[in-house]
């Protein structure tokens, strides 16, 4: 289970610091969402499947998103499917509109890019954390009694990283 949050945290935390840059778009190919589309094309293919049958479903699953793209067709030929395959057509129809939203700052790539994004990245932090420790606190959560090391206020990037390094 903790590798399962570090790895929930170290995302968020990363795309805290490329959101608000001016040369980032399409944030959701950042993120784990599109394999855990393909992973839902795979189990509309095959509900369980061994390793053999993984091989040829990446090779039918290649061709369809690859159709998918280049025709515009729609993912799903009926409105049952449930979870992310409900959502894997809008998924590609936002990938291949693109996106004109970009974050507000230009990053110097001579210069120490988490430096520049601080400023951005650091209200949000400290938004979040006053908000999480609020609502724990709320239902008995106390610091030495579940409270995260974590949740504190951040004062410099190296504080965000540092304690995760540690684990």
């Amino acid at each position: 289970m903790l590798p399962v949050k570090r790895n929930m945290l170290l995302e968020t935390i990363g795309l805290l610091f490329l959101i608000p840059r001016d040369d980032v778009s399409l944030i959701n190919l950042l993120t784990s969402e599109s394999n855990e589309h393909t992973y839902g094309i795979w189990r509309m293919i095959l509900r369980e499947f061994n390793m053999l049958q993984l091989l040829e479903i990446v090779q039918k699953s290649t061709l369809k998103v690859n159709c998918i793209f280049e025709s515009c067709f729609n993912m799903n030929r009926s409105n049952k499917a449930k979870g992310y395959q409900s959502t894997t057509d809008e998924f590609h129809k936002r990938i291949m509109r693109g996106s004109t939203t970009h974050g507000p700052v230009h990053v110097d790539l001579s210069k120490p890019a988490v430096d520049q994004l601080w400023g951005s990245v650091q209200p949000l932090i400290s938004f979040s954390v006053g908000i999480m420790t609020s609502f724990l606190k709320r239902f008995g959560v106390e610091e030495g009694n579940g409270l995260s090391p974590l949740a504190v206020a951040v004062d410099s990037p190296r504080c965000v990283i540092l304690p995760l390094l540690n684990k």
